[in-house]
């Protein structure tokens, strides 16, 4: 299977190849290239990031051709099944001389979906620091990337982490989406720590401001009824699994959580029913 992929990866090179650059650029990828990718292909480390550290030291090629090859060996070594590799391969791009603002946001933006996609909070974590330590961002992408990297401690369980960051993000929060994402994650830290009465305050406090995106909005009131759930709340549980129906992806699930406490307790079930379908 391996070698499949390597050939129909080197195959798409060479047509890529042919109108991306000069006579000069093709005839270095066809002598260099397919070595490199075998070495991809076996595993052999060592060698690649030796070949690498030549390619990045040649003075005959452009950032852009740089770029263009790391991003290459990128994707061979992660659709190879080489996802730390592929990882370590891409982040040298960074140390690509003359690499400006729109191309490290376009490395930063790819590798860290990358390492997000592989469940790599740390990686990814890592990857976003560096981004804001060497580029200098608007406040609104600097907040963007503040949140994801909130986003990541809690997947990582590092909770104080994520609240400091969170703190960092309200000194300069001005804006109601600010303040609202900040309470959501606030929110999602005491939930992942059970602590699920703390949890519904801060999720009816981002819900107050009513600029959470669909996911978030979904996920607000399916775990705002989880808590009441769990706390034997059982019409507060339904209302807010009720809300949740329009907004969550897996609706299923919810079907479920109500049928559940449908079971339990028919008569609240059907008040809470009926009640919505008053309104």
């Amino acid at each position: 299977m391996k070698r499949i992929i390597l050939i129909a990866l080197l195959v798409s090179m060479s047509f890529i190849n042919k109108g991306y650059a000069g006579e000069a650029f093709r005839g270095y990828l066809e002598n260099e290239l397919p070595n490199v990718s075998t070495q991809i292909s076996q595993g052999n480390f060592q060698s690649v990031f030796n070949e690498i550290k030549v390619m990045l030291n040649n003075k005959k090629l452009k950032k852009e051709e740089k770029l263009y090859i790391l991003d290459k060996y990128f994707e061979l070594a992660k659709n190879l099944g080489y996802f730390a590799e592929g990882g370590q391969i891409y982040e040298l791009s960074y140390s690509v001389d003359g690499v400006d603002k729109d191309l490290a946001k376009t490395v930063h933006a790819k590798l860290t979906k990358f390492y997000e996609d592989t469940r790599s909070w740390q990686k990814a974590i890592k990857t976003h620091f560096y981004y804001l330590q060497h580029v200098k961002v608007e406040d609104k992408e600097k907040k963007e990337i503040l949140f994801s990297i909130v986003s990541n401690y809690i997947n990582l369980l590092q909770f104080k982490k994520a609240e400091r960051v969170l703190g960092e993000i309200l000194q300069s929060a001005n804006e109601n989406r600010d303040f609202a994402y900040v309470f959501y994650y606030q929110a999602l830290c005491h939930f992942s720590q059970n602590e699920y009465k703390e949890a519904i305050r801060f999720y009816e406090k981002a819900l107050s401001f009513d600029v959470l995106d669909t996911v978030e909005k979904g996920r607000s009131y399916y775990n705002m009824g989880l808590c009441y759930e769990i706390n034997n709340e059982i019409k507060n549980a339904l209302i807010n699994y009720k809300k949740a129906e329009e907004f969550y992806e897996n609706k299923i699930v919810i079907f479920k959580r109500m049928e559940r406490l449908k079971n339990k307790s028919p008569r609240i079930y059907n008040e809470v029913i009926n009640e919505k379908s008053k309104s």
